[in-house]
């Protein structure tokens, strides 16, 4: 019988002793940006993505500054669109 039949396991779902899941558990995370003719995103397992606070954001005409932060230590973020 299918889910589709209406016999449904835990979950909702109707997996038998001999089937297993696959990915039930895994989590993403998306970067995303929008070119103005498209939205482009990318998918990434949280395995493979590092995590870091964010110590500043910055400008681009204040590059300087923002460089010489990073160079003291902790992380910073441009802002290209010069909005901050």
């Amino acid at each position: 019988m299918t889910i589709a039949e209406g016999a449904s396991g835990e979950n909702g779902l109707n997996v038998s002793a001999s089937r297993h899941l696959a990915q039930f558990d895994v989590y993403y995370y998306a970067y995303g940006f929008d070119t103005g003719l498209e939205e482009v995103y990318y998918w990434y397992p949280a395995e493979d993505v590092i995590v870091t606070d964010i110590a500043a954001t910055y400008p681009l005409s204040s590059l300087r500054e923002a460089v010489l932060h990073a160079q003291r230590g902790g992380k910073v973020l441009l802002d290209l669109r010069g909005t901050t």
